[in-house]
């Protein structure tokens, strides 16, 4: 994430946790929380006591709540953590120890689960340019359950996309 635009509203409450990776440098998290919503909220990402080392650098005893509803981004230098910890909630890395779960569910006993309720971007596209919004579109298919090919053709529609 390139920028953040923090709001001054009335209604959201921003909150940020630091945390320090094994070398010392310091990441941040930022939640905006709508404070409109008064009802029950389940957290959306509950890591605790994360540990995953490297040979030349390591999370330690990581703790981050995100509450549901928040918008969130990862703050910090190149090499403090950001892109280690996201790939250890997808579960795209294998952690040492600790717990991760999203929207109450464990992220790799339940990782099908899991990915069936979560969109990532990342900043960098991982298919190939050869595929067409079309041939993408059969892909995804396979990997969703609850794929909407209507939903999906709209949005082609909406943006005008080939």
């Amino acid at each position: 994430m390139k920028r953040i635009h923090l709001l001054k509203e009335p209604n959201l409450l921003v909150k940020y946790d630091a945390f320090p990776d094994v070398g010392g440098r310091m990441s941040f998290a930022l939640a905006m929380l709508d404070m409109n919503n008064t009802g029950f909220v389940m957290n959306a990402i509950e890591i605790k006591g994360l540990n995953k080392q490297f040979k030349d650098f390591g999370l330690k005893d990581l703790n981050l709540t995100v509450p549901s509803g928040c918008v969130v981004g990862l703050v910090g230098e190149n090499g403090a953590g950001k892109s280690t910890t996201i790939k250890l909630i997808l579960n795209m890395l294998f952690k040492d120890s600790g717990s991760i779960t999203v929207l109450g569910k464990d992220n790799a006993k339940e990782l099908d689960d899991v990915k069936e309720d979560i969109g990532v971007v990342f900043d960098e596209c991982c298919f190939p340019p050869e595929l067409n919004a079309k041939r993408l579109q059969k892909i995804m298919k396979a990997a969703y359950r609850q794929w909407d090919d209507a939903a999906y053709e709209g949005y082609l529609k909406q943006f005008d996309l080939p």
